[in-house]
């Protein structure tokens, strides 16, 4: 099997392979140039080594090509195409120029203009996938990708379904046994609570979207150690941080919405994308509306 090094220069498919972009816990990422349709520029999901010969991740790869085939929304990245090329499992998708949330984030901070455009296209983004019945389970800012467009307000794409499960599944699931936390499919950084215990439902991706508003408030995360397990015993029982404590001049409001989605307990978060989308549609737009009272004489 090859490595993921031997890539550049492959030709996968309809596709050649030119660059790595970034390297995943089981995977990478290629930039590609499909050999039809004018050269279009692609981005080429592989699974590689060890992973690539593991029968549950083949299987997780094909449903991940299934699930995104058949969503259609403007915030969701769209499949273009499904192969194997002599053992390679590759997905191939349309190649966003503006890289990830992580790396935009890294380069400067948005304004709350830009953090409310940036925050509302990802909520209905998941709001779309909520209503297909499916929980997405790893929504972070990796994840997140941003096309610059001519307006100047950036496209945002929700990526990678690799660990999506439909409501249905998910109710199975949790029928059994808890899984071990070293088995817990998801990223630590984001992960609600109860997703640590191997339950998940659509108010941890509330949650996740929570750590996000963070995250796009602030640069930084709410809870964050070198240590995995540490950072999963901060979202176990550590307070709720609100970004205005780490910048005062981040609205209060906007921190109550952060630590009523990143609430301990699933009945103490927003029920709902749409009950969080108007929480945080109020809480944004309250320092520009709000004003001074006048007092009368």
């Amino acid at each position: 099997m090859p490595s993921m090094l031997s890539l550049e220069g492959r030709q996968l498919g309809n596709y050649d392979v030119i660059r790595r972009i970034r390297v995943g816990g089981m995977g990478a990422v290629y930039e590609g140039k499909q050999r039809t349709a004018f050269n279009r520029r692609v981005a080429i999901k592989v699974i590689l080594g060890n992973y690539a010969a593991d029968r549950d991740m083949r299987r997780r790869f094909a449903r991940e090509a299934r699930t995104v085939a058949r969503l259609h929304h403007p915030h969701i990245l769209p499949l273009i195409e499904y192969g194997d090329e002599q053992g390679i499992l590759y997905l191939v998708m349309p190649f966003i120029e503006g890289g990830t949330l992580t790396s935009y984030l890294r380069r400067s901070l948005p304004d709350l203009n830009e953090v409310s455009a940036i925050y509302q296209q990802l909520l209905d983004a998941v709001e779309y996938a909520h209503d297909e019945g499916l929980i997405h389970r790893d929504i972070k800012s990796s994840n997140v990708l941003l096309e610059q467009r001519r307006s100047g307000t950036p496209h945002v794409y929700l990526a990678d379904f690799g660990l999506v499960r439909t409501s249905k599944q998910t109710e199975l699931e949790q029928a059994r046994k808890p899984i071990p936390l070293d088995q817990v499919p998801g990223t630590p950084h984001y992960m609600a609570p109860e997703q640590t215990m191997g339950i998940v439902s659509t108010s941890s991706d509330i949650y996740a979207l929570g750590v996000m508003l963070y995250q796009l408030l602030t640069g930084v995360l709410p809870y964050d150690d070198p240590d995995e397990e540490q950072v999963i015993q901060m979202h176990l029982s550590a307070p709720i941080p609100s970004p205005s404590d780490h910048d005062a001049t981040i609205p209060v409001e906007l921190g109550e919405v952060v630590r009523t989605a990143m609430a301990k307990r699933v009945e103490d978060r927003y029920s709902s994308i749409a009950e969080l989308r108007q929480a945080f549609l109020a809480a944004i737009q309250s320092p520009a509306d709000t004003a001074l009272p006048i007092e009368n004489n």
